[in-house]
């Protein structure tokens, strides 16, 4: 049975033809193909016959003669256009280039369209590349990579792009865009690196003129002798660079423009960089708070290598300048060299004096913190918050206020004198030209706590932060319960409940000792009764509630009948010693069966140890009617509380005595009789706010009129008064210090001038001729600095807290890890201890001796590097 043979639609026989049949159908193809290369394309034959022609010698297996065909027929023809493409002038060339690309273009679209099936999968051979590829590649070989026109082109275009650089405007954005498109879109047809025709005619030309035009810019425009210049130059910079920029986006490709801009970055900024930064002056410029000029800077060198760490250098060396010197300061002022030095001249004495007048922690903190917050500021405004700078800012902080040992105190000192004066006084910083004192408390507390955050000693922070609070709250300083309670949320969030714990305890027995005084007035109503209303200004708040319990302060209202002083009110604290709850009593009355007995207000708060600052008693003689009182509570507090014991703690306590004056001055021994002149006397009466030992000590002269009218009858030596008072001779000093050396003299030296520290030889006598305006007169006892030994001391408890501390966390890790590597021990017992100090490696390798030889531990039998947990 004959089969006959397939025939497609146009009725072609798919068998092969003969050799002449091909070599026409080929020749009539050819002469179609030149018609449409040189674009007058006229024949009789439709694009569907011609189709026809391509389809049947692609089936007879004629692909090859129609590849090597085709691009036959296109070199030649495109070496007649190269030709003619030489002859054009100059400034004609790209147009020229480019209208023979389109032509190009259209041909090849054609003659794909013809070769359609050829460059199909089935009637392509293996090798062959698309006919459009093929004619686009032969276009840029041929024309585009002549080396003549290429060069002609690259001149070209430079030419045209300086010519817009020098006017500042693309007036011939439109050829330049075109002549950059059609490089890009020739390249797709090149098997590798489809931007190599751009690149060799436009980019690589562009980037060597551009760097040429650009070093020759910047020597000429770089005249930096000041800060000033260099900033000009910046903002010539910026301008040039976002000219360029634009000419880049405009004319060129897109994925030059980075290059570009890090090119021109190199060439204007990259090689002076260390000339430009060298002479800007950039503390001037933040205390001048130029944030534009600062912006500027940054963007200038953020994209140059190194740029931005040559800053940041210039900005930690400003932090590390500007604190250290502060910190230096203050340690020249506060204390420096040995405070167990004797001093055995008067010079020698009043220049300690001078230099501790000097010493203010709190205007330090404040300078530091402004500081801290104009680097913030500039952080936000001019570095578009950039994290390197962020940490740059924090670390050069860090490591300074790391280095001083007493930051931490210092920083307590400035959130207590914050919460003291609540907006009232927030310290204009001397430390930094052209710096403001914070707006409100709340920004202050704000960064007080940025830079605890940033301080690795923050136990020692709490030891002397409790201090403080304590005083605060005892001395009815804490005047706002949302800042106190802000205080605490904040450190709680640093370091956790475990670091706040004691503050919050602190507050707790404040408000206990409300309730215990209730049940004290019930269990005493005949004998204390209230007598008036604590002011605002004498009441300590309660965390997370808005009232108030009174303050340790108390009152007399009795009267007397001598113009000495006739009255006491001693606010005693009694520290519990077998618990951890604490009382206070409310103010009231104390009436005695005696006639003889004045009315004594009393407040007591009773300390829980355990919540409160250890406190050494301080030896304390009470006269005999506040010893009554302080009995009468003892006695109902111990009843209440079985098992308890109640120390008390004078040095904490506050007293408020009514006292008279004669207006008479002391009497002169050396004169036999009163001066003609002196003036008639002018009684008054004050109300003094003391400290409990000011308070017995001033009553001693009380006690001393009583009982004679001698003139000398208000003179007592030193030692009278020791043995009278039975106070320690430091807290004799300061008490007598305040009242005859401050501002408010209610003693005087009868042995000598006022000059000079208090001595065991001096003697002293009530002041009768002791005035001022105000009729409640505040004398301060005197602010206790802490002494080298004493900071010695503390120190040494810290380190003992931090021991214990580390065998505590190595134990609790070793619980519950069983076994573990002493590196990774290392590192989990420092991460768990960085909220409260950072503990150093060897201290640490230390302790797991210790617990080792305490067989909490044990090495590894097969590995000593190993330690296991021994339950």
């Amino acid at each position: 049975m004959a089969h006959r043979p397939k025939s497609n639609r146009l009725g072609m026989p798919l068998s092969s033809a003969d050799q002449n049949q091909i070599e026409e159908t080929w020749a009539e193809l050819k002469a179609a193909f030149i018609l449409i290369q040189e674009q007058r394309f006229s024949t009789d034959r439709s694009y569907q016959e011609l189709y026809r022609l391509g389809y049947n010698l692609a089936i007879a297996n004629q692909t090859k003669l129609l590849y090597n065909g085709i691009k036959d027929v296109v070199t030649s023809h495109l070496v007649i256009v190269l030709e003619d493409i030489r002859a054009l002038a100059s400034e004609k060339l790209l147009d020229g280039v480019m209208e023979a690309y389109l032509n190009h273009h259209e041909s090849m679209l054609r003659i794909r369209d013809v070769l359609l099936y050829m460059d199909s999968k089935r009637g392509r051979d293996k090798g062959q590349r698309p006919v459009f590829d093929l004619g686009m590649a032969l276009f840029v070989t041929e024309i585009l990579y002549d080396s003549e026109i290429r060069d002609r082109m690259s001149h070209e275009l430079q030419r045209r792009i300086q010519h817009m650089r020098k006017i500042g405007s693309c007036v011939d954005e439109p050829i330049l865009k075109t002549v950059t498109r059609m490089l890009l879109e020739v390249g797709l047809a090149l098997p590798i690196n489809h931007r190599e025709p751009y690149e060799r005619v436009v980019e690589a030309d562009y980037f060597e003129t551009a760097s040429s035009y650009y070093r020759r810019f910047s020597h000429g425009a770089l005249q930096l002798e000041k800060n000033n210049d260099c900033v000009d130059y910046l903002k010539a910079i910026d301008i040039v660079l976002n000219q360029e920029m634009e000419l880049v986006r405009t004319c060129l490709d897109d994925d030059s423009v980075k290059k570009a801009h890090q090119l021109v970055h190199n060439e204007l900024l990259g090689a002076h960089k260390d000339k430009i930064i060298g002479n800007l002056d950039i503390r001037s410029m933040m205390e001048q708070q130029k944030y534009a000029d600062i912006s500027l800077l940054f963007r200038m060198f953020h994209p140059t290598k190194g740029g931005l760490g040559m800053i940041s250098s210039e900005i930690a060396t400003h932090i590390n300048t500007v604190c250290s010197a502060g910190l230096k300061a203050e340690d020249q002022a506060d204390g420096s060299g040995d405070d167990t030095a004797k001093e055995t001249t008067q010079d020698t004495q009043q220049a300690r004096r001078a230099n501790a007048a000097k010493s203010n922690p709190v205007k330090l903190v404040s300078s530091i913190a402004l500081l801290m917050q104009q680097y913030h500021t500039m952080l936000l405004n001019a570095l578009s918050v950039n994290n390197d700078f962020h940490h740059v800012i924090n670390t050069s902080f860090a490591d300074v206020i790391n280095k001083h040992d007493r930051f931490p105190e210092y920083i307590s000192i400035y959130i207590d004198h914050l919460l003291r004066s609540q907006s009232k006084d927030l310290v204009s910083p001397g430390a930094i030209p052209g710096a403001t004192a914070f707006k409100d408390t709340e920004t202050a507390i704000d960064y007080a706590i940025k830079l605890f955050r940033l301080m690795t000693e923050k136990d020692v922070f709490e030891r002397y932060y409790k201090h403080h609070l304590a005083k605060r709250l005892l001395l009815g300083k804490a005047t706002s319960g949302d800042a106190e309670r802000t205080v605490i949320s904040l450190l709680k969030a640093e370091c956790g409940h475990h670091f706040t714990f004691r503050f919050e305890g602190m507050f707790k027995d404040m408000q206990s000792s409300s309730d215990n005084m209730q049940l004290f007035l019930a269990a005493h109503k005949e004998r204390f009764k209230k007598t008036r209303t604590k002011t605002s200004a004498s009441r300590a708040p309660t965390p997370g509630k808005d009232d108030t319990v009174p303050a340790a302060t108390a009152s007399s209202t009795s009267a007397a009948n001598t113009c000495i002083p006739s009255s006491n009110d001693p606010s005693a604290i009694a520290t519990g010693t077998k618990t951890n709850q604490s009382a206070v009593v409310e103010k009231s009355t104390a009436e005695s069966g005696d006639d003889d007995m004045p009315l004594i207000e009393l407040d007591v708060r009773v300390l829980a140890t355990v919540m409160w600052p250890t406190q050494t008693p301080s030896t304390c003689v009470l006269p005999v009617e506040l010893q009554r009182v302080a009995d009468v509570y003892k006695t109902w507090y111990v009843a209440k509380h079985k098992g308890r014991n109640l120390t008390w703690q004078t040095a904490l306590g506050s007293v408020v005595l009514q006292a008279h004056f004669t207006g008479r001055p002391p009497a002169d021994p050396k004169a036999a009789t009163p001066p003609a002149d002196a003036t008639t006397p002018t009684p008054c009466t004050k109300t003094l706010h003391l400290s409990t030992q000011q308070g017995v000590v001033l009553l001693q002269f009380d006690s001393r009129a009583a009982t004679t009218t001698a003139d000398d009858a208000r003179t007592l030596t030193f030692a009278q008064l020791q043995t009278a008072t039975g106070l320690e001779t430091a807290d004799l000093t300061r008490a007598l210090a305040s009242m005859c050396m401050g501002k408010h003299r209610v003693l005087v030296r009868a042995n000598r001038a006022t000059t000079g520290p208090v001595t065991a030889d001096d003697t002293f006598a009530y002041n009768d001729a002791f005035t001022s305006k105000l009729t409640k007169v505040k004398i301060s006892p005197g602010v206790q600095k802490e002494t080298a030994p004493e900071r010695k001391a503390t120190r040494q408890r810290v380190d003992e807290d931090r021991r214990l501390q580390i065998e505590a966390c190595i134990v609790r890790v070793m619980k519950g890890r069983r076994t573990m590597v002493h590196n990774d021990l290392v590192a989990e017992v420092t991460q768990q201890l960085s909220s409260r100090f950072a503990p150093k490696p060897q201290l640490i390798k230390q302790r797991i001796g210790r617990l080792i030889e305490n067989e909490y531990l044990q090495r590894d039998s097969e590995n000593a590097n190993t330690y296991n947990y021994v339950a």
